[in-house]
């Protein structure tokens, strides 16, 4: 995918950042036992096909699989080639397919000369069921119809031989079957899908500027929907269930072994759960960046703010803050982080100070390091949290816009809701959870049908 549209105690957390920033908690807190539930998603994916790209891939198939020929008991050799355009319907997980055949029926031995000629459309029903993660299809060749009825050409004298020509097709539609059946094993591998699809999850999805914050994600299961034909196009529902979460470092947690399945149903509507995981010290220091060593105040009143620290517990964030200047000591203030429906933002409410090291502060300077709270503190807090939100609306637009996930293969979709639910504080981490809603659809405009698998029926 081109678009890039998802842990321990502390101690731990620390010793294994990997970014230039360092981000080290000053105080211990007591912490939560139970680090909060990381929910799963859904993503359900309408693929369609054209008929147009259907047709160019059967084609591929038939042409270069049957090239060859077949050869039944008898020893008559069978070639055919496609002689018209392939209609393609669906019931439910079935694929029925008519293939117009040019037939070349080739006697053995002394007769090997004669041969018989004629166009036939073939039926085939191909069934696909997944079972215990392997792949289960059974191919029938379900009814055939002469267009054009085999003669056989004897000294220039055409002689119908349709009768024949049946016992021979009766014997062809086993083998025919069965080779298609192979085919469809040794092509479709559940096992290699895991693999690749494992693999490209083993990446981070999305990156921010600093390169420090990810979302990585990880698939509980794939699964088809009841597949339908319109007039144009396969349509193809598709569904994945994973997990994901915004993070440093991909956690340890977030690792499943996806299955495989069939569904007899398909809601068109998605629904994203992405758990974050910011870390404490991540916000610590762009709060630092952006608060300390600066003075506010004036004249006798001036306050310069020095080392800051925060840590969370339940539902609070706490930030301890050193004072220098009209007060000389330690406060320490706490937030309510809470998530506004309206302007879609995470705000810190129900400010609390507390001085917790210096003497007694008059009228004036409370005021001062209150508005410092209220003002720079919280919304320097606030607008790096809120960033994160933003990257991640803005790169789903992006995805449903369009994009190419993968080749000939374009995502596009509609971000119907969104909000941040489960906020709390666990192991120097701030969680919360980014559900959205979303309605989303794939198009396949091109299908290389030169990286296709292959094999000789």
């Amino acid at each position: 995918m081109n678009t890039r549209v998802l842990l321990c105690v502390a101690l731990t957390v620390l010793m294994n950042f990997q970014c230039s920033k360092k981000m080290h908690p000053t105080e211990s807190s007591e912490i939560m036992n139970v680090a909060p539930l990381l929910p799963s998603s859904n993503l359900n994916l309408t693929l369609k096909v054209s008929r147009v790209e259907l047709n160019a891939v059967i084609n591929t198939i038939v042409t270069t699989s049957f090239a060859e020929g077949f050869t039944i008991d008898e020893g008559y050799k069978i070639q055919t080639r496609i002689f018209g355009p392939v209609d393609m319907q669906t019931l439910n997980n079935a694929i029925l397919t008519s293939i117009p055949l040019q037939v070349e029926i080739t006697p053995s031995g002394m007769f090997s000369q004669l041969k018989v000629k004629g166009q036939i459309e073939i039926q085939l029903s191909t069934s696909l069921d997944i079972f215990q993660d392997k792949l289960l299809n059974k191919t029938e060749l379900v009814a055939h119809n002469w267009i054009s009825k085999p003669v056989l050409n004897v000294m220039g004298l055409n002689i119908p031989i349709e009768l024949i020509a049946n016992r021979i097709i009766k014997k062809y539609k086993s083998i025919i079957c069965e080779n298609i059946d192979q085919a469809i094993q040794s092509n479709i591998d559940l096992n290699k899908i895991k693999r690749s699809t494992l693999s490209f999850f083993e990446k981070p999805l999305y990156s921010t500027d600093d390169g420090i914050i990810h979302v990585f994600a990880s698939p509980l299961e794939y699964a088809l929907g009841p597949m339908s034909m319109s007039a144009n196009e396969l349509i193809i529902p598709v569904m994945l269930y994973f997990e994901s979460v915004i993070s440093e470092l991909r956690p340890d947690d977030l690792k499943n072994d996806p299955s495989f399945s069939i569904r007899p149903f398909f809601n068109p509507k998605s629904s994203f759960n992405i758990q974050s995981r910011i870390p404490i010290p991540y916000l610590e220091q762009l709060v630092r960046e952006n608060v300390e060593n600066q003075t506010f105040g004036s004249g006798i009143s001036k306050v310069t703010v020095g080392k800051i620290s925060m840590r969370g517990e339940a539902k609070t964030l706490q930030v301890q803050m050193a004072l220098s200047g009209a007060f000389n000591g330690k406060m320490e203030l706490y937030f309510d982080p809470v998530y506004d429906k309206n302007s879609k933002k995470i705000d810190l409410l129900n400010l609390k100070l507390k001085t917790i090291q210096g003497p007694k502060m008059e009228k004036i300077i409370f005021s001062l390091i209150k508005g410092i709270a209220e003002n720079k503190l919280k919304n320097t807090i606030e607008d790096q949290i809120n960033a994160n939100l933003t990257d991640y609306v803005s790169n789903i637009l992006h995805m449903l816009s369009g994009t190419e996930i993968l080749e000939g293969v374009f995502l596009d979709g509609q971000l119907i809701e969104y909000e941040i639910k489960d906020i709390r504080f666990y192991n120097y981490r701030m969680y919360f959870t980014i559900s959205s809603s979303v309605n989303m659809q794939a198009q396949v405009k091109k299908i290389n049908t030169g990286k296709l698998i292959l094999n000789k029926f």
